[in-house]
């Protein structure tokens, strides 16, 4: 009831889980209709009956930044002598990745702790799409997980094609989909 009226009308989810066990605590999925209630279900909002938690995908934005950290510590050997000075824009075969503010001169640390997605978008362009595909794979984010029965969704991410495409994809973004479990 707590996370359901956190999310206070809001289209979204919460899922809380124990991390050492893997026991749901709280699965919640917004917008929903109260099933008790007479005609709930004939008036209920668009994606009422979609349980995101379980059955969809989202961008998972710059969480992401943590796959593409783990593959650039384990594959990149000059990564702790690599500086990176971000303008707030990083250019990539004419198109921009861009960051909310300049971060200025910065080691894969900065770069980590401010989520800049220029330094991010440069890291990524120093693996290859095999690289990244390896990583997201290895953590099971492109996997189905079975819940008492009930298969969640699985991830997408797609790492060849244009090379802004794949800056962005390191990033949590272009066509990165991952299902919230």
């Amino acid at each position: 009831r707590t996370a359901y009226q956190a999310l206070a009308g809001r289209n979204g989810l919460v899922a809380v889980y124990n991390w050492q066990t893997g026991e749901i605590l709280c699965l919640v999925s917004a917008p929903s209709f109260d099933p008790i209630e007479t005609n709930a279900a004939a008036s209920a909002a668009s994606g009422a009956f979609l349980n995101k938690a379980v059955s969809s995908t989202m961008t998972p934005g710059s969480i992401f930044k943590l796959v593409t950290s783990a593959a650039a510590i384990e594959t990149l050997p000059a990564l702790p002598e690599w500086r990176f000075t971000c303008t707030g824009k990083y250019e990539v075969e004419g198109e921009y990745v861009t960051c909310y503010s300049a971060h200025g001169e910065q080691n894969f640390h900065d770069v980590l702790k401010n989520s800049c997605n220029c330094g991010f978008a440069e890291l990524t362009l120093r693996m290859t799409p095999e690289i990244l595909d390896k990583y997201v794979k290895q953590l099971g984010l492109t996997s189905s997980y079975d819940i008492d029965g009930i298969h969640s969704a699985a991830g997408q991410f797609t790492f060849d094609g244009a090379s802004i495409n794949r800056a962005w994809a390191g990033i949590g973004q272009y066509e990165d989909q991952l299902n919230p479990l």
